[in-house]
């Protein structure tokens, strides 16, 4: 009777032996960027700068308005990935039907020197602000994929924020403090953990 307890019991242990020991999934962690840098651009004013401007008016038509955008991006663990980036700006009492679209940046720009005269080239429309921008609100549009491919290869992204309406809207700048500074919410996964290999007796 002993030796059968002592064979059943061997052949418990050999079994847990041979499993993998399973890792829970990592958390989700969320980083919150603010913008480093912002200004707009005028071009009924081409030479005046507007980076100290507590809001920044895009505006279709003539004169033609476009906000500057600048981001900081985190220094993820490698290996990490990227489940969503979420450009969210806040509208001023400024509002208008259409909130705009976001394009790439062609070019190098600073806060305090670009005026409509010395902006850089506006790029390819990246995601356009779904609805509309209303009064004192805000808006979001997912940028997920062009943040994803930039995270890891370059330290900083630039943006326009423009719009194909007359009908002017005003975001906040990051002059106007952080509660409504433009910002990047960006949700991660870290690397994954690798499991055990699996023992043998």
């Amino acid at each position: 009777m002993k030796i059968k307890s002592l064979a059943i019991a061997l052949l418990i242990l050999t079994t847990l032996g041979s499993l993998h020991q399973f890792v829970p999934a990592a958390a989700a962690s969320t980083t919150t960027v603010l913008a480093s840098a912002d200004a707009y651009v005028d071009s009924g004013k081409p030479a005046t700068n507007f980076g100290a401007s507590l809001t920044h008016s895009i505006r279709a038509g003539s004169p033609t308005r476009r906000a500057l955008l600048r981001f900081s991006l985190p220094a993820l663990p490698a290996g990490s990935k990227i489940t969503s980036a979420i450009l969210k700006l806040y509208v001023s009492a400024d509002g208008s039907a259409v909130a705009g679209n976001v394009n790439s940046v062609s070019g190098s720009w600073a806060e305090n020197t670009v005026t409509y005269s010395n902006a850089p080239t506006l790029g390819p429309q990246i995601t356009s602000i779904p609805g509309s921008a209303v009064a004192n609100a805000s808006v979001s549009t997912n940028v997920t994929s062009w943040i994803a491919a930039a995270v890891g290869n370059r330290p900083t992204v630039s943006m326009y924020v423009v719009t194909s309406s007359t009908d002017s809207v005003a975001y906040y700048s990051r002059e106007k403090g952080a509660a409504l500074a433009p910002r990047l919410i960006i949700t991660w996964l870290p690397p994954a953990t690798p499991t055990r290999t699996p023992t043998s007796t």
